[in-house]
């Protein structure tokens, strides 16, 4: 809520056009995600009360939720100091609303290079946790046993005269 409502008060809408949100695509639908709270990360899957894996194996336990994963986790460090190289932000919990927003003007950058290195960096996280377009969706395909996969008439069961 708190980014959709700052992403309002910054653009005059909770959409954002390419022509703000410019380059990587992937990172634009991540961005979207993130917005929608709709990524597969832990805490918007049903896995609320799970750590972030990465950060467990290291020994602490954070909820791995859109702005440990953008903003906080060690796993993603090589990406925020690319962005940073870019655009000369440092991306902490603390900026994180800011950066997500593009508030290109309190954070001192060119608009279109904030988009482009977020983007940039959403793409490469989301690429680094083992996917990129097919974890896009947050829609689970549909399982072998599901009953959308099932017949709805069996075949296996020989038809009945009629009476």
């Amino acid at each position: 809520m708190e980014l959709n409502n700052r992403i309002r008060q910054l653009h005059g809408s909770e959409t954002l056009s390419r022509r703000v949100l410019c380059g990587n695509h992937l990172g634009q639908m991540i961005h979207q995600q993130i917005r929608a709270s709709a990524t597969r990360f832990n805490a918007y899957t049903g896995k609320a009360d799970r750590a972030c894996e990465y950060c467990e194996h290291i020994g602490t336990s954070v909820t791995e939720n859109n702005k440990h994963v953008v903003a906080v986790c060690p796993k993603y460090a090589t990406h925020r100091r690319k962005f940073q190289q870019e655009t000369g932000i440092t991306v902490t919990a603390n900026n994180y609303i800011d950066i997500m927003a593009l508030d290109a003007r309190k954070l001192g950058v060119a608009s279109d290079i904030l988009a482009k290195a977020l983007c940039h960096m959403l793409a490469h996280i989301i690429t680094d946790r083992g996917g990129g377009y097919q974890f896009v969706s947050v829609a689970v395909p549909l399982e072998v046993e599901s009953n959308q996969r099932r017949p709805i008439i069996q075949a296996s069961r020989p038809e009945r005269e009629p009476d």
